[in-house]
This record gives C-alpha cells, sequence and structure tokens, in this order.
C-alpha cells in the first residue's frame, strides 16, 4: 500500500502546478499540437529546461504525467529511471516526452536525439511506447519528432 500511496503524493504534488479546472487527467492527446498546449499550461515560460512525461492509456488520454528533471538554459540531462518510474507506477502503456527550449527555438540538439533514441531503447523493455517527443521554443512554437520522421525506429520486443 505504500507504493501507491506514494505515487498518489507524487501525483498530486505534480497537479498542484496547473490551475483547478485544467487538470489533464483524462484528457486526450491526439496530436502534437495537444501535446503542445497542454505541456505549455503545465511547464508555462521557464528560463530554463523542464522535461515533462505524460502517461497515456490505450486511446491516448491522460492517466497521469512527471516532471522528470529540470536543467540549466541549454541543457537537461535524465536518466530513464527518471522517465520510466512514475509512468509504470501509473500503468502507463505509451509515453510522450516534452521540453522546453528557453532560448525560443525548439530545433531539436545531437542530445536531444541521442536522448531520445537511448529513452525509445529501454520502453520495449517496460512494455511502454514511446510515442513522441515534442519540445517547446516560442509560446506557440514546437517541434514534434513523430511529425518531422525523426523518431528513432526501434523494434518492440517479441
Amino acid at each position: 500500500m505504500a507504493k501507491i500511496y506514494e505515487y498518489e503524493v507524487h501525483r498530486r504534488l505534480h497537479t498542484l502546478e496547473v490551475s483547478e479546472g485544467h487538470l489533464p487527467f483524462g484528457k486526450e492527446l491526439s496530436d502534437s499540437r495537444a501535446v503542445a498546449r497542454m505541456a505549455e499550461q503545465i511547464i508555462g515560460a521557464l528560463d530554463q529546461e523542464v522535461l515533462l512525461v505524460f502517461h497515456l492509456d490505450a486511446k491516448n488520454k491522460i492517466k497521469g504525467f512527471n516532471h522528470a528533471t529540470r536543467g540549466g538554459l541549454a541543457s537537461c540531462p535524465a536518466e530513464p529511471s527518471q522517465v520510466f518510474r512514475a509512468a509504470v507506477m501509473s500503468g502507463a502503456l505509451g509515453i510522450v516526452l516534452c521540453h522546453n527550449h528557453p532560448s525560443g527555438d525548439p530545433t531539436p540538439s545531437a542530445s536531444d536525439f541521442k536522448f531520445t533514441k537511448r529513452i525509445a531503447e529501454a520502453a520495449p523493455l517496460l512494455g511502454i511506447q514511446l510515442l513522441d517527443h515534442v519540445i517547446l521554443g516560442e509560446p506557440g512554437s514546437h517541434y514534434s519528432m513523430l511529425d518531422r520522421g525523426s523518431m528513432p525506429a526501434i523494434t518492440p520486443l517479441d
């Protein structure tokens, strides 16, 4: 029972940052624009990078989310354990990564691609699918690795 309680406390702490009436649970993330809009509401305009992970069910509805890490002005290093811990606890079948670029330019860096590949390789081991990695730039601008065809091609485990 301690694990469920621990997750509930973790979930509540992160949802407190979203104003009442705008809690994202149960909302469908149908495309990268929906992801970007939701992430902008949660992250807001920050002067540091924040990695947000949306936990999705089989119908791409939000089961939960977490701030995996916070970084500096130009990077937000994260380990797979930080990305997947809360997603596993929430029973997610899929995740969407989303982080911001304080510079305002949503173009991914080489380390963004490397990180996405690392997460995509780890996801099948946990039975979770990485659906997209969305990078936020200036308000209203984003880069979706899925939309741009730059998601890593990973063969799922059989």
